[in-house]
């Protein structure tokens, strides 16, 4: 089969598990009016010209997570899938990235991450055995078996004591970095977090074992629920070395109260950076402040994830056609 195939095998059976397994797909619409608001993103603007000529900025989705808020907060199901295209600007075109690609973004009301990675793994280790035959996947020149007795788990913060001798909310930490050689002039906490996963502590981490990172910084969380003011649960989870999934509690309504505001400072931060002000999606924040329920949710991308099943070297190979 041509990758483009195999592609679309992998969304045939990802539908049917979660169609199996009770879930209900939440119908995707592109186009909206506003959306969360994030220090970096950069969204796709177009233009939408009515009949009266009146010409309104829309956007198109850089993840599914809106709808699918909205979606719970107007059905109340209790187990939601959605499978979307995704579109981030100012990415470039490279083996691992394409501006435009499909998200899988699943939710389940009344549980927390711990209990969600579980549910993910279970996923993870159904899916390949329904398209290889097989746990074991070889991904470049690594065989990495996800059977579930072989995933590790690993705090954040403990890796940060362990290959920095810090965390990112020492005040320590910015001289530390200084000191292992990286340039702290205008960058922020969040930026040398950033400098520090990439080039300290994942570098240390197996490729042929599966593993999930968890306890992320909650200054870069912010819509995720808080374990206090310095740790979010949030987990990232990877196969040979490469990020397949990003997910984490949902946080409860009484946490979301004051989003506008967040946004609105995240806005002006924005501008300092030279970045244009993004619309707030009102009605994201009006949907999130109806689920009561605890909830956790994920985001895995469909061609990183076919990548990793078919041993696939270049992400364009699974387009018709790539830009």
């Amino acid at each position: 089969m041509l990758p483009i195939e195999k592609k679309a095998l992998l969304l045939q059976v990802i539908r049917e598990y979660f169609l199996d397994n009770g879930f209900w797909e939440v119908p995707m619409n592109y186009l909206s009016y506003g959306l969360p608001v994030e220090s970096h993103l950069h969204p796709f603007e177009t233009t939408w010209i009515n009949t009266k000529n009146k010409k309104i900025l829309t956007y198109l989705p850089p993840y599914p997570e809106p709808l699918m808020k909205k979606a719970i907060a107007k059905t109340n199901r209790k187990k939601v899938f959605g499978i979307g295209n995704s579109f981030r600007n100012n990415e470039d075109i490279s083996s691992k990235h394409h501006p435009e690609f499909i998200m899988l973004e699943w939710y389940e009301l009344g549980i927390n991450y711990t209990t969600f990675i579980d549910h993910i793994i279970d996923f993870l280790v159904a899916i390949s055995k329904k398209v290889l035959k097989t746990t074991k996947i070889q991904y470049n020149d690594t065989t990495c078996d996800i059977k579930k007795t072989n995933w590790k788990f690993w705090k954040v913060e403990d890796l940060f004591k362990k290959y920095i001798g810090t965390t990112w909310y020492d005040r320590a930490f910015p001289v530390v970095m200084k000191r292992l050689g990286f340039n702290i002039k205008d960058k922020t906490i969040d930026d040398l977090f950033q400098l520090a996963m990439m080039n300290l502590i994942e570098p240390n981490l197996p490729l042929n074992t599966p593993y999930v990172l968890y306890d992320f910084p909650a200054l870069n969380s912010i819509l995720c629920k808080r374990k206090n003011k310095n740790i979010a649960e949030r987990f990232e989870i990877y196969i040979a070395g490469i990020e397949l999934a990003n997910g984490n509690t949902e946080p409860p309504a009484e946490e979301v109260k004051h989003l506008i505001k967040n946004f609105n400072i995240i806005n002006k931060q924005r501008k300092k950076l030279g970045l244009k002000p993004i619309n707030i999606d009102k009605e994201y924040i009006k949907a999130i402040e109806n689920i009561h329920e605890i909830y956790a949710g994920v985001g895995i991308g469909i061609e990183r994830l076919a990548m990793i099943l078919f041993n696939i070297k270049d992400i364009r190979e699974l387009f018709i056609a790539s830009l």
